[in-house]
């Protein structure tokens, strides 16, 4: 419903579930959306956004927050894509060493 501005509020991740619902795919299926009928309220890149959105990941994986993997995972043919494996086989190798050195016996 639009707000007392007349201004609605879209949410990616209940367009895409609703995409999905219906059969339709997923948002990374579409290019651009469209708003309102004909695109009179104008359009979304939504090529660009996932490319924002993307960097926008990369930016909080490289300031220590979420997992390099699922960054991966998700967004393999973006540029950051192999500086966050590289932070992703770090962390495997610190976590590997921790699990080691916790479950060797002393000598």
């Amino acid at each position: 419903m639009p707000d007392a501005d007349g201004r609605i509020s879209l949410s990616y991740s209940t367009l895409d579930l609703e995409l999905r619902a219906a059969g339709l795919g997923t948002l990374d299926d579409f290019d651009r959306a469209e708003i309102g009928e004909g695109a009179w309220a104008g359009t979304v890149d939504l090529a660009r956004l996932r490319e924002f959105r993307a960097s926008w990941h990369l930016q909080w994986i490289r300031a220590g927050r979420g997992a390099a993997g699922l960054f991966v995972a998700r967004h393999r043919t973006h540029a950051g894509a192999a500086a966050a494996q590289a932070l992703q086989d770090e962390a495997d190798r610190r976590r590997k060493g921790e699990t080691l050195a916790e479950t060797t016996p002393e000598v």
